[in-house]
């Protein structure tokens, strides 16, 4: 955390300085490229919730499908010593 700390406050500071000298450079040209960049920060969030709710659907089936299959190996190993005796 400490190797980082330094380039974490001054981030903030080096965008807005990108900013403006993109918009220097750039002219109006550089605001489609912000509107650009909102709209894929907005539907990146949004595909990382549906993303969130799949994963855990998912391991909810692997979770139940191990829990069967433990229960099985369990049996399995229940019936070999009953059927040795």
């Amino acid at each position: 955390m400490t190797k980082y700390l330094p380039e974490m406050a001054s981030s903030p500071i080096l965008i807005v300085f990108c900013f403006v000298f993109l918009f220097y450079y750039l002219g109006l040209a550089f605001f489609s490229g912000i509107a650009l960049f909102l709209i894929a920060f907005v539907l990146n969030y949004f595909l990382a919730l549906a993303y969130s709710a799949v994963e855990k659907e998912v391991l909810e089936a692997q979770d139940a499908r191990q829990k069967v299959v433990s229960e099985l190996v369990n049996n399995i190993k229940i019936l070999r010593i009953n059927s040795w005796a």
